[in-house]
Protein backbone atom coordinates (compact mmCIF):
# COMPACT_ATOMS: atom_id res chain seq x y z
CA UNK A 1 0.00 0.00 0.00
CA UNK A 2 1.42 3.40 -0.98
CA UNK A 3 1.61 6.48 1.22
CA UNK A 4 -1.00 8.30 -0.90
CA UNK A 5 -3.47 5.47 -0.33
CA UNK A 6 -2.62 5.04 3.35
CA UNK A 7 -3.01 8.69 4.37
CA UNK A 8 -6.75 9.07 3.45
CA UNK A 9 -7.55 5.83 5.27
CA UNK A 10 -5.64 6.99 8.36
CA UNK A 11 -7.38 10.37 8.21
CA UNK A 12 -10.78 8.68 7.90
CA UNK A 13 -9.97 6.43 10.88
CA UNK A 14 -8.90 9.51 12.87
CA UNK A 15 -12.13 11.28 11.89
CA UNK A 16 -14.19 8.27 12.94
CA UNK A 17 -12.25 7.94 16.21
CA UNK A 18 -12.67 11.63 17.13
CA UNK A 19 -16.29 12.86 17.10
CA UNK A 20 -17.04 16.04 15.19
CA UNK A 21 -18.83 19.02 16.79
CA UNK A 22 -22.00 17.92 15.05
CA UNK A 23 -21.74 14.44 16.53
CA UNK A 24 -21.10 15.70 20.08
CA UNK A 25 -24.77 16.57 20.96
CA UNK A 26 -26.04 13.29 19.55
CA UNK A 27 -23.31 11.39 21.45
CA UNK A 28 -24.45 13.23 24.56
CA UNK A 29 -28.01 12.03 23.83
CA UNK A 30 -26.76 8.48 23.41
CA UNK A 31 -24.82 8.78 26.71
CA UNK A 32 -27.97 10.04 28.49
CA UNK A 33 -30.04 7.26 26.89
CA UNK A 34 -27.48 4.63 27.99
CA UNK A 35 -27.48 5.97 31.56
CA UNK A 36 -23.83 7.18 31.43
CA UNK A 37 -24.73 10.86 31.70
CA UNK A 38 -24.17 12.52 35.07
CA UNK A 39 -27.69 13.85 35.64
CA UNK A 40 -31.09 14.53 34.07
CA UNK A 41 -29.99 18.12 33.31
CA UNK A 42 -27.49 16.76 30.75
CA UNK A 43 -30.26 14.68 29.18
CA UNK A 44 -32.50 17.72 28.84
CA UNK A 45 -29.64 19.80 27.38
CA UNK A 46 -28.83 17.01 24.88
CA UNK A 47 -32.49 16.78 23.84
CA UNK A 48 -32.62 20.57 23.43
CA UNK A 49 -29.57 20.48 21.09
CA UNK A 50 -31.06 17.82 18.80
CA UNK A 51 -32.52 20.25 16.16
CA UNK A 52 -29.07 21.80 15.58
CA UNK A 53 -27.55 18.33 15.19
CA UNK A 54 -30.26 17.37 12.69
CA UNK A 55 -29.66 20.54 10.66
CA UNK A 56 -25.93 19.79 10.61
CA UNK A 57 -26.67 16.24 9.41
CA UNK A 58 -28.82 17.66 6.59
CA UNK A 59 -26.01 20.02 5.57
CA UNK A 60 -23.55 17.10 5.49
CA UNK A 61 -26.00 15.08 3.37
CA UNK A 62 -26.36 17.98 0.91
CA UNK A 63 -22.55 18.29 0.68
CA UNK A 64 -22.27 14.53 0.02
CA UNK A 65 -24.87 14.74 -2.77
CA UNK A 66 -23.11 17.75 -4.35
CA UNK A 67 -19.71 16.02 -4.19
CA UNK A 68 -21.06 12.83 -5.77
CA UNK A 69 -22.83 14.77 -8.54
CA UNK A 70 -19.63 16.70 -9.25
CA UNK A 71 -17.67 13.43 -9.42
CA UNK A 72 -20.27 11.98 -11.79
CA UNK A 73 -20.05 15.06 -14.05
CA UNK A 74 -16.23 14.90 -14.07
CA UNK A 75 -16.34 11.22 -14.94
CA UNK A 76 -18.86 11.79 -17.73
CA UNK A 77 -16.70 14.62 -19.12
CA UNK A 78 -13.47 12.56 -19.00
CA UNK A 79 -14.52 9.76 -21.37
CA UNK A 80 -11.58 7.72 -22.64
CA UNK A 81 -12.53 7.95 -26.34
CA UNK A 82 -13.07 11.73 -26.44
CA UNK A 83 -9.43 12.55 -27.36
CA UNK A 84 -8.58 9.59 -29.53
CA UNK A 85 -7.06 10.23 -32.95
CA UNK A 86 -8.96 9.38 -36.09
CA UNK A 87 -6.67 6.46 -36.92
CA UNK A 88 -8.04 4.28 -34.09
CA UNK A 89 -10.11 1.39 -35.36
CA UNK A 90 -13.85 1.23 -34.71
CA UNK A 91 -13.48 -2.01 -32.73
CA UNK A 92 -11.06 -0.35 -30.31
CA UNK A 93 -13.38 2.65 -30.04
CA UNK A 94 -16.35 0.39 -29.31
CA UNK A 95 -14.43 -1.59 -26.70
CA UNK A 96 -13.22 1.58 -24.99
CA UNK A 97 -16.70 3.10 -25.20
CA UNK A 98 -18.25 -0.05 -23.68
CA UNK A 99 -15.65 -0.03 -20.93
CA UNK A 100 -16.27 3.66 -20.20
CA UNK A 101 -20.05 3.11 -20.26
CA UNK A 102 -19.66 0.16 -17.88
CA UNK A 103 -17.62 2.32 -15.51
CA UNK A 104 -20.17 5.12 -15.84
CA UNK A 105 -23.03 2.69 -15.15
CA UNK A 106 -21.21 1.27 -12.14
CA UNK A 107 -20.50 4.71 -10.73
CA UNK A 108 -24.06 5.81 -11.55
CA UNK A 109 -25.36 2.77 -9.67
CA UNK A 110 -23.07 3.62 -6.76
CA UNK A 111 -24.25 7.23 -6.89
CA UNK A 112 -27.88 6.08 -7.05
CA UNK A 113 -27.38 3.78 -4.08
CA UNK A 114 -25.68 6.57 -2.16
CA UNK A 115 -28.50 8.96 -3.05
CA UNK A 116 -31.08 6.39 -1.96
CA UNK A 117 -29.21 5.93 1.29
CA UNK A 118 -29.00 9.71 1.75
CA UNK A 119 -32.74 10.00 1.04
CA UNK A 120 -33.38 7.25 3.59
CA UNK A 121 -31.18 9.07 6.10
CA UNK A 122 -33.03 12.33 5.38
CA UNK A 123 -36.36 10.54 5.88
CA UNK A 124 -34.99 9.04 9.09
CA UNK A 125 -33.91 12.51 10.21
CA UNK A 126 -37.39 13.88 9.39
CA UNK A 127 -39.01 11.03 11.30
CA UNK A 128 -36.60 11.65 14.15
CA UNK A 129 -37.51 15.35 14.08
CA UNK A 130 -41.21 14.47 14.17
CA UNK A 131 -40.61 12.07 17.04
CA UNK A 132 -38.58 14.75 18.79
CA UNK A 133 -41.44 17.24 18.34
CA UNK A 134 -43.91 14.64 19.66
CA UNK A 135 -41.59 13.95 22.57
CA UNK A 136 -41.36 17.67 23.26
CA UNK A 137 -45.16 17.94 23.23
CA UNK A 138 -45.47 14.90 25.47
CA UNK A 139 -42.80 16.29 27.77
CA UNK A 140 -44.62 19.64 27.93
CA UNK A 141 -47.89 17.79 28.62
CA UNK A 142 -46.15 15.69 31.26
CA UNK A 143 -44.69 18.81 32.88
CA UNK A 144 -48.10 20.49 32.79
CA UNK A 145 -49.68 17.36 34.26
CA UNK A 146 -46.96 17.17 36.91
CA UNK A 147 -47.48 20.83 37.81
CA UNK A 148 -51.25 20.31 37.94
CA UNK A 149 -50.77 17.19 40.06
CA UNK A 150 -48.42 19.08 42.36
CA UNK A 151 -50.94 21.93 42.64
CA UNK A 152 -53.76 19.47 43.31
CA UNK A 153 -51.55 17.63 45.82
CA UNK A 154 -50.73 20.92 47.53
CA UNK A 155 -54.42 21.85 47.58
CA UNK A 156 -55.30 18.41 48.92
CA UNK A 157 -52.56 18.69 51.54
CA UNK A 158 -53.84 22.13 52.54
CA UNK A 159 -57.40 20.79 52.62
CA UNK A 160 -56.23 17.84 54.71
CA UNK A 161 -54.40 20.18 57.07
CA UNK A 162 -57.48 22.42 57.24
CA UNK A 163 -59.75 19.43 57.90
CA UNK A 164 -57.39 18.16 60.57
CA UNK A 165 -57.25 21.64 62.13
CA UNK A 166 -61.08 21.88 61.97
CA UNK A 167 -61.40 18.42 63.52
CA UNK A 168 -58.92 19.37 66.23
CA UNK A 169 -60.78 22.65 66.81
CA UNK A 170 -64.12 20.84 66.98
CA UNK A 171 -62.67 18.23 69.34
CA UNK A 172 -61.20 20.94 71.55
CA UNK A 173 -64.50 22.87 71.48
CA UNK A 174 -66.48 19.72 72.31
CA UNK A 175 -64.01 18.87 75.07
CA UNK A 176 -64.27 22.43 76.36
CA UNK A 177 -68.10 22.31 76.30
CA UNK A 178 -68.07 18.92 78.02
CA UNK A 179 -65.65 20.23 80.63
CA UNK A 180 -67.90 23.28 81.15
CA UNK A 181 -70.93 21.02 81.46
CA UNK A 182 -69.01 18.82 83.88
CA UNK A 183 -68.05 21.91 85.88
CA UNK A 184 -71.67 23.06 85.85
CA UNK A 185 -72.85 19.59 86.90
CA UNK A 186 -70.24 19.51 89.66
CA UNK A 187 -71.40 22.97 90.79
CA UNK A 188 -75.02 21.78 90.81
CA UNK A 189 -73.94 18.68 92.73
CA UNK A 190 -72.17 20.93 95.21
CA UNK A 191 -75.32 23.07 95.54
CA UNK A 192 -77.41 19.94 96.03
CA UNK A 193 -74.97 18.73 98.67
CA UNK A 194 -75.16 22.10 100.41
CA UNK A 195 -78.96 22.00 100.21
CA UNK A 196 -78.92 18.48 101.55
CA UNK A 197 -76.67 19.54 104.39
CA UNK A 198 -78.99 22.47 105.04
CA UNK A 199 -82.01 20.20 105.01
CA UNK A 200 -80.20 17.82 107.30
CA UNK A 201 -79.40 20.74 109.57
CA UNK A 202 -83.05 21.83 109.44
CA UNK A 203 -84.16 18.26 110.18
CA UNK A 204 -81.77 18.23 113.16
CA UNK A 205 -83.26 21.50 114.37
CA UNK A 206 -86.76 20.11 113.89
CA UNK A 207 -85.73 16.98 115.78
CA UNK A 208 -84.36 19.15 118.60
CA UNK A 209 -87.57 21.19 118.59
CA UNK A 210 -89.57 17.98 118.65
CA UNK A 211 -87.51 16.70 121.55
CA UNK A 212 -88.03 20.00 123.28
CA UNK A 213 -91.72 19.78 122.51
CA UNK A 214 -91.79 16.25 123.82
CA UNK A 215 -89.89 17.41 126.87
CA UNK A 216 -92.32 20.24 127.29
CA UNK A 217 -95.18 17.82 126.72
CA UNK A 218 -93.66 15.50 129.25
CA UNK A 219 -93.17 18.42 131.62
CA UNK A 220 -96.71 19.50 130.85
CA UNK A 221 -97.98 16.04 131.56
CA UNK A 222 -95.88 15.96 134.64
CA UNK A 223 -97.23 19.36 135.54
CA UNK A 224 -100.72 18.13 134.73
CA UNK A 225 -100.15 15.07 136.83
CA UNK A 226 -98.72 17.31 139.45
CA UNK A 227 -101.64 19.65 139.06
CA UNK A 228 -103.99 16.74 139.18
CA UNK A 229 -102.19 15.47 142.16
CA UNK A 230 -102.22 18.95 143.61
CA UNK A 231 -105.87 19.36 142.73
CA UNK A 232 -106.59 16.05 144.11
CA UNK A 233 -104.43 16.97 147.03
CA UNK A 234 -105.66 20.44 147.47
CA UNK A 235 -109.08 19.92 145.66
CA UNK A 236 -109.55 23.31 144.51
CA UNK A 237 -107.48 24.72 141.68
CA UNK A 238 -108.30 27.92 140.37
CA UNK A 239 -109.87 28.31 136.90
CA UNK A 240 -106.98 30.44 135.67
CA UNK A 241 -104.49 27.69 136.14
CA UNK A 242 -106.71 25.17 134.38
CA UNK A 243 -107.11 27.49 131.40
CA UNK A 244 -103.33 27.96 131.22
CA UNK A 245 -102.78 24.27 131.22
CA UNK A 246 -105.41 23.77 128.52
CA UNK A 247 -103.78 26.46 126.35
CA UNK A 248 -100.37 24.90 126.83
CA UNK A 249 -101.76 21.51 125.81
CA UNK A 250 -103.35 23.01 122.68
CA UNK A 251 -100.09 24.77 121.71
CA UNK A 252 -98.24 21.54 122.30
CA UNK A 253 -100.65 19.70 119.97
CA UNK A 254 -100.25 22.42 117.27
CA UNK A 255 -96.49 22.28 117.57
CA UNK A 256 -96.55 18.50 117.19
CA UNK A 257 -98.74 18.84 114.08
CA UNK A 258 -96.35 21.45 112.61
CA UNK A 259 -93.42 19.19 113.40
CA UNK A 260 -95.08 16.31 111.55
CA UNK A 261 -95.78 18.53 108.55
CA UNK A 262 -92.16 19.73 108.54
CA UNK A 263 -90.96 16.14 108.60
CA UNK A 264 -93.24 15.28 105.66
CA UNK A 265 -91.99 18.36 103.74
CA UNK A 266 -88.36 17.38 104.39
CA UNK A 267 -89.01 13.84 103.11
CA UNK A 268 -90.78 15.17 99.99
CA UNK A 269 -87.97 17.68 99.39
CA UNK A 270 -85.37 14.94 99.77
CA UNK A 271 -87.28 12.78 97.28
CA UNK A 272 -87.53 15.72 94.81
CA UNK A 273 -83.85 16.46 95.21
CA UNK A 274 -82.94 12.80 94.62
CA UNK A 275 -85.20 12.57 91.54
CA UNK A 276 -83.86 15.90 90.19
CA UNK A 277 -80.29 14.75 90.78
CA UNK A 278 -80.97 11.44 89.02
CA UNK A 279 -82.63 13.30 86.12
CA UNK A 280 -79.72 15.71 85.74
CA UNK A 281 -77.29 12.80 85.88
CA UNK A 282 -79.24 11.00 83.14
CA UNK A 283 -79.41 14.15 80.97
CA UNK A 284 -75.71 14.78 81.49
CA UNK A 285 -74.86 11.16 80.60
CA UNK A 286 -77.07 11.33 77.49
CA UNK A 287 -75.55 14.66 76.41
CA UNK A 288 -72.04 13.34 76.99
CA UNK A 289 -72.81 10.16 75.01
CA UNK A 290 -74.35 12.22 72.17
CA UNK A 291 -71.37 14.59 72.07
CA UNK A 292 -68.98 11.62 72.16
CA UNK A 293 -70.80 9.94 69.24
CA UNK A 294 -70.82 13.17 67.22
CA UNK A 295 -67.10 13.71 67.91
CA UNK A 296 -66.29 10.12 66.97
CA UNK A 297 -68.33 10.42 63.74
CA UNK A 298 -66.60 13.72 62.89
CA UNK A 299 -63.16 12.24 63.59
CA UNK A 300 -63.96 9.14 61.52
CA UNK A 301 -65.19 11.32 58.63
CA UNK A 302 -62.08 13.49 58.85
CA UNK A 303 -59.86 10.41 59.00
CA UNK A 304 -61.62 8.91 55.95
CA UNK A 305 -61.26 12.18 54.02
CA UNK A 306 -57.60 12.41 54.99
CA UNK A 307 -56.97 8.77 53.96
CA UNK A 308 -58.78 9.35 50.64
CA UNK A 309 -56.73 12.49 50.03
CA UNK A 310 -53.53 10.62 50.87
CA UNK A 311 -54.48 7.80 48.48
CA UNK A 312 -55.27 10.30 45.72
CA UNK A 313 -51.97 12.08 46.35
CA UNK A 314 -50.07 8.75 46.28
CA UNK A 315 -51.83 7.81 43.01
CA UNK A 316 -50.89 11.17 41.48
CA UNK A 317 -47.28 10.73 42.62
CA UNK A 318 -47.17 7.22 41.12
CA UNK A 319 -48.64 8.51 37.87
CA UNK A 320 -46.10 11.35 37.77
CA UNK A 321 -43.23 8.91 38.43
CA UNK A 322 -44.59 6.61 35.72
CA UNK A 323 -44.79 9.56 33.30
CA UNK A 324 -41.20 10.54 34.14
CA UNK A 325 -40.05 6.93 33.61
CA UNK A 326 -41.84 6.79 30.25
CA UNK A 327 -40.30 10.11 29.20
CA UNK A 328 -36.84 8.89 30.28
CA UNK A 329 -37.35 5.62 28.36
CA UNK A 330 -38.47 7.52 25.25
CA UNK A 331 -35.42 9.78 25.58
CA UNK A 332 -33.19 6.69 25.80
CA UNK A 333 -34.82 5.11 22.72
CA UNK A 334 -34.51 8.41 20.87
CA UNK A 335 -30.82 8.59 21.78
CA UNK A 336 -30.32 5.04 20.52
CA UNK A 337 -32.01 5.94 17.21
CA UNK A 338 -29.86 9.06 16.89
CA UNK A 339 -26.75 6.97 17.61
CA UNK A 340 -27.83 4.45 14.92
CA UNK A 341 -28.43 7.24 12.40
CA UNK A 342 -25.00 8.68 13.19
CA UNK A 343 -23.43 5.26 12.65
CA UNK A 344 -25.27 4.94 9.32
CA UNK A 345 -24.11 8.43 8.35
CA UNK A 346 -20.51 7.54 9.20
CA UNK A 347 -20.82 4.34 7.16
CA UNK A 348 -22.26 6.36 4.27
CA UNK A 349 -19.38 8.84 4.48
CA UNK A 350 -16.90 5.96 4.56
CA UNK A 351 -18.55 4.39 1.50
CA UNK A 352 -18.57 7.79 -0.22
CA UNK A 353 -14.86 8.27 0.47
CA UNK A 354 -14.21 4.72 -0.79
CA UNK A 355 -16.22 5.50 -3.93
CA UNK A 356 -14.28 8.74 -4.45
CA UNK A 357 -10.96 6.94 -4.05
CA UNK A 358 -12.15 4.19 -6.40
CA UNK A 359 -13.24 6.88 -8.88
CA UNK A 360 -9.83 8.57 -8.67
CA UNK A 361 -8.08 5.23 -9.13
CA UNK A 362 -10.37 4.40 -12.07
CA UNK A 363 -9.70 7.78 -13.68
CA UNK A 364 -5.97 7.31 -13.18
CA UNK A 365 -6.14 3.83 -14.66
CA UNK A 366 -8.22 5.10 -17.58
CA UNK A 367 -5.58 7.79 -18.14
CA UNK A 368 -2.84 5.16 -18.10
CA UNK A 369 -4.81 3.00 -20.53
CA UNK A 370 -5.41 6.04 -22.76
CA UNK A 371 -1.69 6.86 -22.66
CA UNK A 372 -0.84 3.29 -23.66
CA UNK A 373 -3.44 3.37 -26.42
CA UNK A 374 -2.12 6.72 -27.65
CA UNK A 375 1.39 5.26 -27.76
CA UNK A 376 0.10 2.28 -29.70
CA UNK A 377 -1.80 4.63 -32.02
CA UNK A 378 1.34 6.69 -32.63
CA UNK A 379 3.21 3.49 -33.40
CA UNK A 380 0.37 2.45 -35.72
CA UNK A 381 0.50 5.85 -37.42
CA UNK A 382 4.23 5.51 -37.96
CA UNK A 383 3.63 1.99 -39.28
CA UNK A 384 0.94 3.35 -41.62
CA UNK A 385 3.33 6.01 -42.92
CA UNK A 386 6.02 3.42 -43.43
CA UNK A 387 3.47 1.19 -45.18
CA UNK A 388 2.45 4.01 -47.51
CA UNK A 389 6.08 4.74 -48.41
CA UNK A 390 6.65 1.03 -48.92
CA UNK A 391 3.64 0.81 -51.23
CA UNK A 392 4.93 3.74 -53.26
CA UNK A 393 8.38 2.11 -53.47
CA UNK A 394 6.80 -1.20 -54.49
CA UNK A 395 4.79 0.54 -57.21
CA UNK A 396 8.02 2.01 -58.58
CA UNK A 397 9.69 -1.39 -58.38
CA UNK A 398 6.76 -3.02 -60.20
CA UNK A 399 6.89 -0.47 -63.02
CA UNK A 400 10.70 -0.81 -63.21
CA UNK A 401 11.05 -4.57 -63.38
CA UNK A 402 8.30 -7.16 -63.78
CA UNK A 403 10.76 -9.94 -63.06
CA UNK A 404 10.54 -9.28 -59.41
CA UNK A 405 6.81 -10.22 -59.23
CA UNK A 406 7.55 -13.38 -57.30
CA UNK A 407 9.68 -11.42 -54.88
CA UNK A 408 6.92 -8.84 -54.55
CA UNK A 409 4.36 -11.59 -53.99
CA UNK A 410 6.59 -12.89 -51.23
CA UNK A 411 6.82 -9.38 -49.84
CA UNK A 412 3.02 -9.03 -50.00
CA UNK A 413 2.74 -12.35 -48.20
CA UNK A 414 5.11 -11.02 -45.56
CA UNK A 415 3.07 -7.83 -45.45
CA UNK A 416 -0.14 -9.81 -44.96
CA UNK A 417 1.55 -11.85 -42.27
CA UNK A 418 2.70 -8.64 -40.62
CA UNK A 419 -0.82 -7.24 -40.95
CA UNK A 420 -2.24 -10.41 -39.45
CA UNK A 421 0.33 -10.21 -36.69
CA UNK A 422 -0.62 -6.61 -36.02
CA UNK A 423 -4.31 -7.49 -35.89
CA UNK A 424 -3.46 -10.35 -33.57
CA UNK A 425 -1.45 -7.87 -31.52
CA UNK A 426 -4.42 -5.47 -31.50
CA UNK A 427 -6.80 -8.24 -30.45
CA UNK A 428 -4.28 -9.30 -27.86
CA UNK A 429 -4.07 -5.68 -26.73
CA UNK A 430 -7.87 -5.65 -26.39
CA UNK A 431 -7.69 -8.88 -24.40
CA UNK A 432 -4.93 -7.38 -22.28
CA UNK A 433 -7.06 -4.26 -21.77
CA UNK A 434 -10.00 -6.43 -20.73
CA UNK A 435 -7.73 -8.41 -18.43
CA UNK A 436 -6.43 -5.08 -17.13
CA UNK A 437 -10.02 -3.96 -16.48
CA UNK A 438 -10.64 -7.22 -14.62
CA UNK A 439 -7.44 -6.72 -12.66
CA UNK A 440 -8.50 -3.16 -11.82
CA UNK A 441 -11.89 -4.40 -10.72
CA UNK A 442 -10.21 -6.98 -8.53
CA UNK A 443 -7.92 -4.28 -7.20
CA UNK A 444 -10.87 -2.04 -6.34
CA UNK A 445 -12.55 -4.97 -4.66
CA UNK A 446 -9.35 -5.91 -2.85
CA UNK A 447 -8.69 -2.39 -1.51
CA UNK A 448 -11.71 -2.61 0.78
CA UNK A 449 -10.00 -5.26 2.91
CA UNK A 450 -6.41 -4.96 4.13
CA UNK A 451 -5.52 -8.59 3.63
CA UNK A 452 -6.92 -8.55 0.09
CA UNK A 453 -4.89 -5.41 -0.54
CA UNK A 454 -1.64 -7.15 0.33
CA UNK A 455 -2.60 -10.22 -1.71
CA UNK A 456 -3.51 -8.08 -4.72
CA UNK A 457 -0.23 -6.19 -4.37
CA UNK A 458 1.64 -9.50 -4.36
CA UNK A 459 -0.33 -10.62 -7.43
CA UNK A 460 0.42 -7.35 -9.20
CA UNK A 461 4.10 -7.71 -8.37
CA UNK A 462 4.21 -11.26 -9.73
CA UNK A 463 2.22 -10.17 -12.79
CA UNK A 464 4.69 -7.32 -13.32
CA UNK A 465 7.53 -9.80 -13.17
CA UNK A 466 5.74 -12.00 -15.71
CA UNK A 467 5.17 -8.98 -17.96
CA UNK A 468 8.85 -8.08 -17.68
CA UNK A 469 9.74 -11.66 -18.56
CA UNK A 470 7.34 -11.47 -21.51
CA UNK A 471 8.88 -8.12 -22.46
CA UNK A 472 12.31 -9.76 -22.45
CA UNK A 473 10.92 -12.53 -24.65
CA UNK A 474 9.36 -9.97 -26.98
CA UNK A 475 12.65 -8.03 -27.07
CA UNK A 476 14.42 -11.25 -28.03
CA UNK A 477 11.80 -11.86 -30.71
CA UNK A 478 12.22 -8.24 -31.83
CA UNK A 479 15.96 -8.84 -32.17
CA UNK A 480 15.25 -11.91 -34.27
CA UNK A 481 12.86 -9.89 -36.42
CA UNK A 482 15.48 -7.17 -36.82
CA UNK A 483 17.99 -9.79 -37.86
CA UNK A 484 15.53 -11.24 -40.40
CA UNK A 485 14.74 -7.72 -41.62
CA UNK A 486 18.44 -7.02 -42.11
CA UNK A 487 18.83 -10.26 -44.06
CA UNK A 488 15.79 -9.45 -46.21
CA UNK A 489 17.05 -5.93 -46.79
CA UNK A 490 20.42 -7.25 -47.88
CA UNK A 491 18.81 -9.78 -50.21
CA UNK A 492 16.45 -7.19 -51.64
CA UNK A 493 19.29 -4.73 -52.12
CA UNK A 494 21.30 -7.38 -53.89
CA UNK A 495 18.38 -8.19 -56.17
CA UNK A 496 17.40 -4.59 -56.87
CA UNK A 497 20.88 -3.22 -57.64
CA UNK A 498 20.92 -1.91 -61.25
CA UNK A 499 24.14 -1.36 -63.19
CA UNK A 500 23.18 2.10 -64.50
CA UNK A 501 21.41 3.46 -61.40
CA UNK A 502 22.70 4.16 -57.94
CA UNK A 503 21.35 1.96 -55.18
CA UNK A 504 18.03 3.09 -53.84
CA UNK A 505 18.96 2.38 -50.26
CA UNK A 506 18.10 -0.45 -47.94
CA UNK A 507 14.59 -1.76 -48.25
CA UNK A 508 12.72 -2.04 -44.96
CA UNK A 509 9.88 -4.59 -45.07
CA UNK A 510 8.06 -3.28 -42.00
CA UNK A 511 4.66 -4.16 -40.65
CA UNK A 512 2.15 -3.62 -43.44
CA UNK A 513 -1.44 -2.89 -42.44
CA UNK A 514 -3.18 -3.85 -45.69
CA UNK A 515 -2.16 -5.17 -49.14
CA UNK A 516 -1.96 -1.61 -50.47
CA UNK A 517 0.31 -0.42 -47.61
CA UNK A 518 4.08 -1.02 -47.30
CA UNK A 519 6.28 0.35 -44.50
CA UNK A 520 9.78 1.67 -45.17
CA UNK A 521 11.90 3.13 -42.44
CA UNK A 522 14.14 2.33 -39.56
CA UNK A 523 11.34 1.57 -37.07
CA UNK A 524 10.25 -2.05 -36.91
CA UNK A 525 7.19 -3.23 -34.98
CA UNK A 526 7.37 -5.82 -32.30
CA UNK A 527 7.21 -9.39 -33.47
CA UNK A 528 4.02 -11.04 -32.31
CA UNK A 529 3.91 -14.77 -31.68
CA UNK A 530 1.84 -16.52 -34.33
CA UNK A 531 2.52 -13.91 -37.06
CA UNK A 532 5.19 -16.02 -38.76
CA UNK A 533 4.00 -18.39 -41.44
CA UNK A 534 5.83 -21.22 -39.70
CA UNK A 535 4.00 -20.44 -36.40
CA UNK A 536 0.61 -19.64 -37.94
CA UNK A 537 -2.11 -21.84 -36.51
CA UNK A 538 0.01 -22.79 -33.48
CA UNK A 539 -1.11 -21.66 -30.00
CA UNK A 540 1.14 -19.35 -28.03
CA UNK A 541 1.21 -18.59 -24.30
CA UNK A 542 0.78 -15.06 -22.91
CA UNK A 543 0.26 -14.27 -19.20
CA UNK A 544 -0.14 -17.95 -18.49
CA UNK A 545 -3.00 -18.25 -21.07
CA UNK A 546 -2.82 -20.41 -24.19
CA UNK A 547 -4.19 -18.43 -27.18
CA UNK A 548 -4.96 -19.91 -30.60
CA UNK A 549 -4.92 -17.16 -33.26
CA UNK A 550 -7.77 -17.16 -35.71
CA UNK A 551 -7.05 -16.83 -39.45
CA UNK A 552 -7.91 -13.40 -40.77
CA UNK A 553 -9.32 -12.73 -44.26
CA UNK A 554 -6.86 -11.42 -46.81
Amino acid sequence: MSAAEASPAEEREAEVASPTPVEAPALGIAAVADGTAPSSAGSRAAIDTMPAALRALERQLAECVATLEQSHVQLSQSRPDSKLPSSVSQTTRNIMAKRALAQLDELSATLGGTRAELVRLREGASALRDEYAGLERERAAALHTAERVLAEGSALAQLSDASQAEASRRAEQSTRELSEKLHAASAEAKLLNQLNHKLLAESDAARAARDAAEARAASAEAAAHASADAAGGESGLRARDRALLARLAAENAVFVAQLKRARADVCALQERLASAEHGRERQLSAALAEQRDELQATLLADWGTSAQLERALAAERMRRERTELEAREEARLLGERVHGLEAELRDSEARRSDAERALAVALEEVGLVNAGIRKELHSAARADAQARSARERLAELETRDAAHAAKLAALREAEREAHNGREVAESRGVQLAEQLAGVLERERTGRRVAERLREEAAREHSRTLELEAQAEDMRAQLGAVEHERALLSAQLSAMLVLPLRPPLGPFNPAVVDRPSEVTLGPAMPQRVPGSDARERGKPFVLNGTSILPEPLPL
